[in-house]
């Protein structure tokens, strides 16, 4: 699907091909021989996002200019042009499948691995290799070449990838993309229309209640025993599924892209909740005022307090319970007391994404 927002709408060069069941939205420029593949979200809803040519963004991929793009030279042709404070992707990039990317810049032949999250501000030189299930801190400067693994990968871990993956990294993408052509083949188009159906569904009985103040994306999908509070929302590919019990979301949520609740019995989600891109929730119970990040799993039982953090791609195992005014860091996770500072800020989550999801609903996506 390509969206437009704010008057802003999806641009896509010769040969670009975006898959109709990935979601594309708002300020988005798409370069020649980009695909973005089915799942897929980008959206440029907050700053501008520029794809360069060749890019491949793999399946359920989350892209997200999140305000702190600082490209600023946009080299697609024989001459720069001024993208300042656009988030700027170079050339022959590959995003692999469920990355969550938020960062400024990515330069050309850059590999961003499967589960990765690279968080606000980053920004990725030319060739940077980020392995399967990296978290990349917010503003770190990645050079040139540069290898990061772990979680999190702060650039003072990282390797230099040898001459032999510089050259794997510099025909990925064209590879990648050469596979890719069976979509041309079986006639879709990114201007396809996919057959819509009823992204709120009803199971055995039990029907969504959704507030009239809340929003759920036309690419949201939302089943069974759910009640969605005021103020909150389910964004593009996200899934929230009330089989096994019933899932209450308080007010001041947000589902993001990609993120899925399905809990094996009842769960509790308090207010002012972010679920973030790519987040697979599993729990029993949330407090309020609580940061799930990027690409983090909460498996069955688990219990998190009040004002709490749970860092990107962390994992908290069957049963862990965080209490009240803790970070959980890591895999396995790490319990940590959480600064007053921080603990402070977190009656405000979800106020940010209440407004957006208001622009979205408006506009009728």
């Amino acid at each position: 699907m390509l969206r437009a927002i704010n008057e802003r709408a999806p641009s896509l060069a010769a040969n670009a091909f975006v898959h109709p069941a990935a979601y594309v939205v708002g300020h988005v420029e798409i370069g020649a021989d980009v695909i973005v593949l089915p799942g897929a979200v980008v959206r440029g809803d907050m700053s501008g996002i520029v794809i360069g040519s060749g890019t491949v963004v793999s399946e359920n991929a989350v892209i997200h200019g999140g305000g702190e793009g600082t490209g600023n030279r946009y080299r697609e042709g024989s001459e720069p042009e001024d993208r300042s404070g656009f988030f700027v992707i170079g050339r022959n990039v590959v995003i692999h499948q469920s990355a969550v990317v938020h960062c400024g810049r990515i330069g050309d032949y850059a590999n961003i691995g499967g589960n990765s999250t690279v968080l606000d501000g980053a920004e990725l030189a030319d060739y940077t290799d980020i392995a399967a299930h990296t978290v990349v801190p917010p503003r770190e400067k990645i050079p040139w070449g540069a290898n990061l693994r772990g979680i999190p990968a702060p650039k003072s871990t990282a390797a230099q990838i040898s001459t032999t993956r510089r050259r794997e990294l510099r025909s990925q993408a064209r590879e990648i993309r050469e596979k890719m052509l069976f979509w041309q083949d079986i006639g879709l188009t990114s201007q396809s229309d996919l057959k819509e159906k009823d992204m709120i569904q009803a199971i055995a009985s039990k029907s969504p209640d959704i507030d009239t103040e809340a929003w759920v994306s036309e690419a949201g999908y939302v089943a069974g025993d759910v009640t969605l509070g005021n103020r909150s929302s389910v964004w593009p590919g996200a899934v929230v599924i009330g089989d096994a019990g019933s899932v209450v979301i308080g007010e001041y949520c947000d589902i993001q892209d990609n993120a899925v609740v399905h809990s094996d019995g009842d769960l509790i989600i308090g207010n002012h909740v972010s679920i973030a891109h790519g987040t697979s929730v599993h729990a029993s119970k949330i407090g309020s005022n609580v940061l799930v990040a990027n690409n983090s799993t909460l498996l069955a039982d688990v219990e998190v307090g009040d004002n709490c953090i749970i860092a990107a791609g962390t994992l908290l195992d069957c049963g862990t319970k965080v209490p009240s005014g803790s970070i959980a860091i890591g895999v396995p996770a790490v319990i940590l007391p959480l600064e007053a500072t921080r603990r402070e800020r977190l009656d405000q989550t979800g106020i940010g994404y209440s407004e957006r999801a208001q622009i979205m609903k408006a506009a009728g996506l």
